[in-house]
Formats: C-alpha cells, sequence, structure tokens
C-alpha cells in the first residue's frame, strides 16, 4: 500500500503503480536457473494462443486479490474503475460509495 501512495503522489498512472508495487508483471522477463527448464517452459507457455500475455494476466489478478480494500479505493480515486478491483474491494460497500 505505501509503495502505491508513493507513485500516485508522485503522478503516475494507475498502470504505472502497479507495475511500481510488482502488482503486474512481464513473465516474458522471467528466467530459471538451467536453461533447459527455461526452454521446457517457454514451450508450453507459448503452446497457448494468448501465451505470455495470458500468463501476466493471471499473476496479476492473484496479486491483485491479496490487495487491501484501501488500495483500490486509492486507485479509484485515479481512475481504476471498481470493475477492476478484487472481490473483496467490490464488495466492500462502503469502497464502492468512495469511488464515486
Amino acid at each position: 500500500e505505501q509503495r502505491i501512495d508513493v507513485f500516485l503522489e508522485g503522478g503516475l498512472s494507475v498502470e504505472e503503480c502497479l507495475a511500481a508495487a510488482d502488482v503486474s508483471i512481464n513473465t516474458r522477463k522471467a528466467r530459471c536457473g538451467r536453461v533447459a527448464d527455461e526452454r521446457m517452459l517457454v514451450r508450453l507457455i507459448l503452446e497457448h494462443p494468448e501465451g505470455f500475455d495470458r500468463l501476466d494476466r493471471a499473476v496479476m489478478r492473484f496479486r491483485k486479490e491479496v490487495l487491501p480494500v484501501a488500495v483500490f479505493v486509492k486507485l479509484a480515486e485515479h481512475g481504476m474503475p471498481p470493475e477492476d478491483w478484487n472481490a473483496a474491494a467490490q464488495a466492500d460497500a462502503e469502497a464502492l460509495m468512495a469511488a464515486f
């Protein structure tokens, strides 16, 4: 939450704040200790039509699920729509009211 605050105060966009707080991810940059493992993982990921983009979205959804409701309220003040919030924040009527 603190890192999001710092970057919002700095004027960054919602997307930039999520990247700075390691919520969003670029799995293309991930590395393995063994080249053979990396080759296998890349091959398996690329077998799916959306490959790395699909994996990035799945990891981001997982990471957003553990963010506190207060983070989504702050991000909403900077343009994040409630449909992009986690389930707990979407279910929190007080948080939803704060977003509007």
